[in-house]
């Protein structure tokens, strides 16, 4: 049971079943496109391979400690980012270094 309605999009007329956006069928997107379209636009991707079994580990870490896989990474990284750069101040070029840390951490 359902009415004509025209698609607010396209201009094409559509049995409306519910459908309060005004979108027909062809012109609706689904939640996971939206979704998909948002996580493309804020975030980078990166595919890492893993030996076998080292998946598992990675995510019994993360969960022992309180995060996501994609948090523990993250903070795997700053953590490993900011060693590294405090052991390189050690070295001979403090300046530049600091510098381009500076620069790095506001990218």
């Amino acid at each position: 049971m359902g009415y004509n309605v025209i698609c607010i999009k396209c201009g094409r007329s559509y049995v409306s079943k519910a459908n309060r956006n005004g979108l027909c069928e062809n012109c609706k997107v689904s939640g996971s496109e939206r979704s998909m379209t948002s996580r493309t636009k804020n975030y980078d991707s990166v595919i890492v391979y893993l030996p076998k079994g080292k998946r598992d580990k990675l995510k019994m870490f993360s969960g022992l400690c309180g995060m996501t896989m994609n948090e523990f990474v993250n903070k795997a990284i700053d953590t490993f980012s900011d060693a590294a750069f405090e052991n390189s101040l050690n070295e001979n070029n403090e300046e530049m270094l600091k510098k381009t840390y500076e620069e790095l951490k506001n990218f």
